[in-house]
C-alpha cells in the first residue's frame, strides 16, 4: 500500500462484504488511513457485490449515496487538524 499523504479531504468509504474483487484492498486502505491518523467514514454493507454503484439490487447498499452525503455534511473525517486549516 502506498504511503497515505497528509492533508486529505474528508473520506467516505463504502464496500460490500460479498465483494470478491476489492474487499482486501479496501480493508488495507482503511487500515492505512486509520494508522495515519485519519477517521474515514466507513460503511460496510452485508451485500452488494463489486461495483454496486447506482444499480438497485434490493440491498442496503442501494442507499450508499444518501449515506455518503449525510456523512460529508455531518462529519469532518480528516483526522487531526492541520496548522493551515
Amino acid at each position: 500500500m502506498p504511503a497515505i499523504p497528509e492533508k486529505l479531504p474528508p473520506i467516505f468509504l463504502a464496500w460490500a462484504q460479498d465483494d470478491a474483487v476489492a474487499l482486501g484492498a479496501v480493508i488495507k486502505f482503511y487500515d492505512s488511513l486509520k494508522a495515519a491518523g485519519y477517521k474515514p467514514e466507513a460503511h460496510i454493507f452485508s451485500a452488494g457485490g463489486h461495483g454496486f454503484g447506482m444499480r438497485k439490487q434490493g440491498t442496503t447498499s442501494d442507499h450508499w449515496i444518501d449515506d455518503s452525503t449525510t456523512g460529508w455534511k455531518l462529519k469532518d473525517s480528516r483526522g487531526p487538524k492541520q496548522d493551515n486549516d
